[in-house]
């Protein structure tokens, strides 16, 4: 037998009894391992490629254009990784193997940019549900194809306000995906998340208590990289090309990387913008336009000093 036909078979023996067991995807078959065989040999890929695209075009042959949500959202869940967050984290990596491929092979028929799940009320995107299972690499893969999903909301469901796919991470203290999402985020939008907002009577969050946050199973500080991305949305760019007008009508369109890429690709200068770490436990400024504002608490500590007090020191 030759080294190549060596090689087929012992990855093909290897594969099977590591994944023949999974109820997730259909049994790997004769025609599957055929089907891998064929790539293997035509398309000049590896063979874990080979067995990854077949893997995702039967996947596709099954649920259609759902099936980045049944990977995304249904496996996780599934009676195989249920309340098993190590086996969640390696099973994150094969779903952003499946993902780059599926976005990468998708069609002009199939576009995930507007996608939604409609078997939630509050229709949250794939970034959404990405977010919340902290997959970084996965949300890594939807942005880098559809930049504008950070910017889409839920829906809003009676009390129940309209989220950003940041805010699902923030919520659970997604670490990792918070950080990824603020980073691809423009800077007056990360303000936003931490500063009073009047409809809420509070700020969306307090940036004092992700600085604080701690693992419960560690006592570790859990929020060190989201904590970095928040103060680096700080150091706040300036371009006087960009009307203000402009910017408070891209948060509502569509095409909202097209206001700023018509832009040159440095400001005039940078400025610090302080607000953030100035504020009381509310996100309440001490200062609105130069005037002191009196609902400000000044007996509560400014995010400013829960840094320098905690030992969050990154």
């Amino acid at each position: 037998m030759s080294q190549e036909g060596k090689y087929t078979s012992v990855e093909m023996d290897e594969k099977k009894s590591d994944e023949g067991n999974n109820d997730l995807e259909q049994p790997f078959d004769e025609e599957f391992w055929l089907k891998v065989q064929k790539k293997f040999d035509s398309e000049g890929i590896s063979w874990s490629r080979a067995m990854d695209e077949v893997r995702t075009e039967r996947l596709f042959e099954k649920h259609g254009k759902n099936c980045l949500l049944v990977i995304i959202r249904d496996w996780p869940i599934s009676d195989d990784y249920r309340d098993q967050p190590d086996l969640v984290a390696s099973l994150e990596y094969m779903i952003s193997r499946f993902t780059e491929i599926i976005l990468e092979k998708v069609d002009t028929d199939t576009d995930y940019e507007d996608f939604r799940d409609e078997e939630d009320e509050t229709e949250p995107t794939l970034l959404h549900l990405a977010a919340a299972q902290n997959f970084s690499h996965v949300a890594a893969h939807l942005v880098r194809h559809y930049p504008s999903l950070v910017y889409q909301d839920t829906e809003v469901v009676g009390e129940q306000r309209a989220y950003l796919p940041v805010e699902m991470a923030l919520m659970a203290y997604k670490d990792e995906t918070a950080a990824f999402l603020i980073s691809q985020m423009k800077p007056d939008w990360v303000h936003e998340l931490f500063l009073y907002n009047a409809n809420l009577e509070r700020a969306k969050f307090s940036f004092g208590q992700l600085i604080n946050h701690r693992n419960p199973l560690t006592n570790e500080p859990d929020m060190k990289k989201t904590v970095v991305a928040v103060l680096d949305c700080l150091i706040n760019p300036h371009w006087p090309y960009l009307s203000q007008a402009k910017k408070e009508a891209s948060k509502d369109s569509d095409h909202i990387e097209r206001a700023w890429t018509s832009v040159p690709d440095d400001p005039l200068n940078y400025d610090f913008y302080y607000h953030v770490l100035d504020g009381d436990n509310e996100g309440r400024q001490p200062k609105i336009n130069g005037e002191k504002n009196k609902e400000f608490d000044a007996k509560s500590k400014s995010c400013l000093r829960h840094l320098t007090e905690s030992s969050n020191k990154v």
